[in-house]
Parts: structure tokens; sequence; C-alpha cells
């Protein structure tokens, strides 16, 4: 996460150098669904369904809820999604 943010801000000040704001959305682009795939990885991990990621649309509350969860450490032993990561 740490070498995103600091990727990111690399490319949004040379992006802000540039005539045409495109670098920073290709960026984007590119780590939405990596960034999606680690997020629904880790609400797996915590026993809970990749779709719950849809409660981040909930004002307030939702986004926090979230943090929460993927913050939270991973269920112990084999779940429902399958065996516990190494």
């Amino acid at each position: 996460m740490l070498f995103i943010v600091i990727v990111g801000l690399v490319v949004g000040i040379i992006d802000w150098a540039l005539p045409y704001r495109i670098l920073l959305a290709l960026f984007d682009l590119a780590t939405l669904l990596p960034g999606l795939a680690v997020m629904f990885r880790r609400l797996h991990d915590t026993d809970r369904s990749a779709w719950w990621w849809l409660i981040a649309f909930v004002p307030l509350v939702g986004a926090i809820l979230l943090i929460v969860w993927l913050c939270q450490r991973g269920t112990d032993g084999p779940n429902r999604f399958g065996l516990a990561p190494a």
C-alpha cells in the first residue's frame, strides 16, 4: 500500500506538469483491479463474502465498517472460502 501511495504521488506530480491529465487516471485504472482483488481476499480471510464491499456505498458508516473488517485478523484454520493462507 505504501508503494502504491508513493507511486501515486509521483505520478500525480508528473501528471500535474503535463498539459493532459491522463497519466493519473491510467495509474488509477491499472491499480483498481488488483486493489479490489486484495480487498476481496481480505474479506474472504475474515469469512465474509466479497459482496460485502458494497457496504462502502453506505454513507460514513459503511466505509468505517469496511475498514474495520479489512484490518481484522483472518479466521484461524480453514473457513468456507478455503484453507488459511500460508
